[in-house]
């Protein structure tokens, strides 16, 4: 027992703690010594695992990056997935439907969708929600805003592009920036006078002029009108607090400020 106790006492002072931390630990009896990092063959071992991968998801016309392999991140995983289902799902899709379309010709009379007359028969794929399809036409809505600016009817875009939207009201007319000149254009036409562009100059002073005071008086008459709403607040919830909660009571006394309110918009 006194020995266990001392040999506690000195594994204590000698290897425990934070003073004796990261200090090299050499134990009194002899010990069989494993090595902790991997040999040669074990990491070859473990790195056939990635060439196995790697061969499956070529056998199968899959990126290795779409099932998380070699170092996949979140962008290039999205990427594989898309291009998976654009490339090989869709090609072996169409490759079905051309066969069953062909087996089933003779009974049914199915034919090629993309022969078909209106009214055929024949059997098809839906790819319409697949990722692929989803992110052809997200692309198609970023282009779309473009093409729309340089004149393209909105309703005609809808349709030509598939942007799965509905008609909208005055989205058969075309729009384009008023700044917008043919080329080689002067800035004042040929046979106006200057007395005409002089005038137009003086009226666009004149409008700017009164657009500035517009923009003065509307922020002037934003502080008195929150001065107005909290004196009004005021006054209601004092007419409440004396016992006026009748409808008719709380609406003389917003009626009451109606001159003061007046005076504001009229000023």
């Amino acid at each position: 027992d006194k020995q266990h106790k001392d040999a506690l006492k000195l594994f204590k002072e000698q290897m425990a703690g934070p003073a004796n931390a990261r200090k090299a630990l050499i134990p009194a009896e002899p010990y069989d010594v494993t090595p902790l990092s991997m040999t040669a063959v074990e990491m070859d071992f473990l790195k056939s695992f990635v060439t196995y991968e790697a061969g499956v998801c070529k056998v199968l016309h899959v990126h290795p990056e779409a099932i998380g392999a070699l170092g996949a991140t979140f962008e290039n995983k999205e990427w594989a997935i898309i291009d998976k289902w654009g490339g090989p799902v869709k090609s072996r899709s169409y490759e079905k439907r051309a066969v069953m379309n062909h087996k089933f010709g003779p009974v049914f009379g199915t034919v090629d969708p993309r022969s078909a007359a209106v009214g055929g028969v024949y059997l098809d794929v839906d790819m319409s929600d697949t990722p692929d399809a989803r992110a052809a036409q997200l692309k198609r809505r970023e282009q779309a805003p473009k093409i729309w600016a340089i004149g393209k009817p909105f309703n005609e875009l809808n349709e030509e592009m598939n942007l799965g939207f509905e008609p909208t009201e005055g989205g058969d007319i075309a729009y384009v920036p008023a700044n917008m000149l043919p080329g080689g254009t002067p800035s004042v036409e040929e046979g106006r006078s200057a007395r005409t562009s002089n005038r137009d100059n003086v009226s666009d002073l004149h409008y700017r002029a009164v657009d500035r005071k517009r923009q003065g008086w509307e922020r002037g008459v934003t502080e008195k009108v929150k001065g107005l709403f909290a004196a009004e607040g005021t006054a209601v919830a004092a007419a409440v607090k004396a016992g006026k909660t009748s409808e008719s009571a709380t609406n003389a006394v917003v009626n009451s400020k109606r001159s003061a309110w007046e005076t504001v918009f009229l000023a």
